[in-house]
């Protein structure tokens, strides 16, 4: 890891920021089946790929700032591009939902070789009026719930990047324990097949396709908001290919 560091120096402030991030090459990255030469591999594919799936100026202002706006989707709710500000073994990188200075939806992400982006993680906010927060936002994003969101933006970029979209399965994320259930609630098995997952070669694979309904086969009180629904996606995937399509 030091010798990848020393040949790859714009790195270097990922991790004197936080050095609590070289754990991820000594206990877990992104997969609890890697081992520690496979974190190390991991790891070096994705700050390897990183310049070239986020762009060079992207990552340098990512480095910086340590967040890099993606889209302002209403008033109050943005969508971001961040050094995972959670935890960095479940991916160094992440893209979330925020209202405000609040984080709203959070999925980690890592960068496997060749051509792979492994969601690690997804995790809503747990502030105790959780429930509440997730539901009004879901009404303000025109009643896409927050994590359905998270995975469209990644099939956007993975079809501007032409990258193939994998989740990690719930045995396989680095919180699950087998004999503690209660440390991971969240079913991601469950999301993913909900999100069109396919389980195979050790991943869920995930079409990059975003499913529309004709407006002919949607109630018409209904309408209204699935047209600012296909707006607000279009809007979203277009600010999407000006800031990633040329990096």
């Amino acid at each position: 890891m030091e010798d990848f560091i020393t040949q790859n120096p714009q790195w270097i402030p990922l991790f004197s920021s936080y050095f609590y991030r070289l754990n991820a090459v000594l206990y877990k990255y992104a997969d609890n089946r890697l081992n520690k030469q496979q974190r190390l591999n991991k790891i070096v594919e994705t700050l390897t790929l990183a310049p070239q799936f986020l762009g060079k100026n992207n990552v340098d202002l990512l480095l910086e700032k340590q967040k890099i706006l993606l889209f302002q989707c209403t008033d109050e709710i943005a969508l971001y591009l961040n050094i995972n500000p959670i935890d960095p073994l479940e991916g160094f990188f992440s893209i979330n939902l925020q209202k405000g200075n609040e984080r709203l939806y959070d999925a980690s992400f890592a960068l496997f070789a060749p051509n792979q982006l492994l969601i690690a993680s997804i995790q809503g906010t747990k502030s105790d009026t959780a429930t509440e927060e997730i539901k009004q936002a879901t009404k303000q994003l025109h009643g896409i719930r927050p994590g359905f969101l998270l995975v469209y933006i990644f099939k956007m970029l993975c079809e501007i990047k032409q990258f193939q979209l994998v989740g990690i399965s719930k045995k396989h994320q680095i919180k699950y324990r087998f004999n503690d259930s209660s440390r991971l609630l969240f079913d991601y098995d469950a999301f993913w097949i909900e999100n069109g997952g396919e389980l195979k070669q050790n991943y869920w694979h995930i079409p990059n396709t975003i499913e529309r309904k004709s407006m002919d086969d949607i109630p018409s009180k209904k309408r209204s908001m699935y047209k600012k629904r296909y707006e607000m996606l279009d809007n979203i995937k277009q600010s999407l290919h000006q800031l990633f399509q040329a990096a």
